[in-house]
């Protein structure tokens, strides 16, 4: 849809908004951690859309989009 005479302003162009490029991946140093999926411990559901609501390290809570589940998982060093 045109508006008529304010489409060929100057600049109208450059008021879109840019792409933004993908970072770099990091470099590798040689740091590595092992990750396990999470999946809704319900013995019926064992979903795995079960996001993280808050984080207080070393302990995630999660709650399952399923079944409503609510629990929480908890990061051990090796």
């Amino acid at each position: 849809m045109t508006h008529g005479f304010l489409d060929d302003l100057p600049g109208e162009r450059a008021r879109r908004r840019k792409r933004r490029s993908t970072p770099p991946p990091p470099e590798a140093d040689g740091a590595a951690v092992v990750y396990r999926a999470v999946r809704c411990p319900n013995g019926q559901c064992r979903s795995k859309k079960v996001p993280v609501y808050a984080t207080k390290l070393p302990v995630r809570y999660h709650k399952c989009l399923v079944c409503g589940c609510r629990f929480k998982s908890i990061e051990e060093e090796k």
